[in-house]
């Protein structure tokens, strides 16, 4: 643990030689001024999730640091409080807010692909900051507000914590990145005014580019053939088959991908088209998808007669209702990841939405009892959604909508409430 502590303040995670260096071996009598001068440096620290997986060194002069951050989260937690009229201890808030990085100071900026685990974080951030303490001698309760906040047991750091998530979805957007990638974040914001806000991100990035940690991945030039002349096609389909499932499609098939050896270009075409022909006849979407893949004579010139074959067998494989299995890995994986269930609300979003542009009789009532429907023989015990690799992504979030669907007048009020 101490290696990683030392490894984590050495010159390629800081911005620039700080105060903290500079004076640290110096006989400082007042302990404020010594203590000022270590939290100073979480001005220096970079957020290394930046740098790692969303934009990469080359924008290192534009990244964020830990204490940029952590002002963000107080200003953006007293901005939500005010404007929902939550009954939280604004005071606390504060506090949690602030000091919730405090140990980043010598334990440095963990991202979740460190191989560094949760107890491991835990214990070397403590340490910190109880090394932090030490050098003062005030009375004062960071120490405690810290673990308040990391045992998640109070009201208060339950909402920090779920704001710190969203500043960081927030903060992508200012670097253009879309938010539909931030899965990690938006997957740990559960509470509605919350989710209201994170929904007008989404809305507002939607067009925005892949983080650097998959764009890099991806041939650039077919990338932008993809954004520029493809994606703008989804605008004719209803929003549950429009841009923002394209995209979690896309995001899903690629971390699939990387567990095989998968051409990436051929996966994100497969995901990019797979469907493109549902505004035409959704009864028989994947065929028209296909064909309007093989029609695509500016596609081919990244792709041989073999990959273009595999690709078009995969985008007519990827339905949820087939009856027969996808013929290659690409469609087991674009298959695979078209069974998105992102959190039940927005599932349930997408059903009603789907319902009432393609069976317009029904009247709303009728719909809601659709939605339920729907759900049940797609998702159900014995429903039809298949997957044919492991994902637990998709697993887990499957049992939530059973439970959910196990209780008829209870998922029907939840319906209700969604789309009214």
């Amino acid at each position: 643990m101490e290696k990683i502590l030392e490894d984590k303040n050495n010159s390629n995670y800081i911005k620039n030689v700080s105060a903290f260096e500079k004076y640290k071996d110096e006989n400082i009598k007042n302990d404020l001024v010594k203590f000022y001068y270590q939290f100073n440096h979480l001005k220096n620290i970079y957020r290394q999730g930046w740098i790692k997986s969303l934009l990469g060194e080359k924008y290192i002069n534009k990244i964020e640091s830990v204490a940029d951050h952590s002002w963000s989260v107080s200003m953006l937690a007293i901005s939500v409080i005010e404007k929902y009229k939550l009954n939280y201890d604004i005071t606390k808030c504060m506090k949690l807010s602030i000091i919730h990085e405090l140990g980043e100071i010598y334990a440095g900026d963990f991202t979740p692909n460190d191989n560094v685990t949760k107890e491991e974080k835990h214990e070397l951030e403590k340490r910190a900051i109880e090394r932090l303490l030490s050098s003062i001698s005030f009375e004062n309760d960071f120490l405690e507000l810290w673990e308040e906040f990391e045992k998640q047991e109070t009201i208060e750091a339950q909402f920090i914590k779920q704001v710190d998530k969203l500043e960081c979805i927030m903060q992508a957007s200012c670097y253009g990145v879309d938010a539909t990638y931030m899965k990690y974040s938006r997957d740990n914001i559960t509470l509605p005014y919350l989710k209201e806000i994170l929904e007008e991100i989404e809305k507002l990035t939607i067009n925005n580019e892949m983080p650097f940690n998959i764009k890099n991945k991806i041939n650039d030039e077919l990338m932008q053939y993809i954004k520029n002349e493809i994606f703008p096609l989804y605008n004719k389909n209803e929003e549950g088959h429009g841009i923002k499932h394209i995209k979690t499609v896309i995001r899903r098939s690629l971390e699939l991908a990387n567990k095989y050896d998968a051409n990436l270009d051929m996966v994100y075409v497969i995901a990019a088209y797979h469907d493109l022909g549902h505004s035409v006849d959704r009864k028989i979407h994947e065929i028209i998808s296909a064909e309007m893949f093989i029609k695509d004579e500016k596609i081919k010139k990244w792709f041989n007669n073999e990959q273009i074959k595999i690709i078009k067998e995969a985008i007519e494989d990827h339905r949820a209702s087939s009856n027969h299995k996808p013929r290659s890995i690409y469609g087991m994986i674009v298959s695979t990841a078209d069974r998105t269930i992102i959190d039940i609300d927005n599932t349930i979003k997408r059903t009603y939405s789907y319902g009432t542009k393609n069976y317009p009789e029904l009247t709303k009532e009728e719909q809601i009892e659709r939605v339920y429907k729907h759900l049940v023989e797609k998702y159900g015990e014995k429903g039809y959604a298949k997957v044919y690799l492991e994902d637990k992504e998709f697993d887990r979030e499957l049992q939530k909508l059973r439970e959910a669907l196990s209780n008829k007048i209870e998922f029907i009020n939840r319906v209700k409430k969604i789309v009214e």
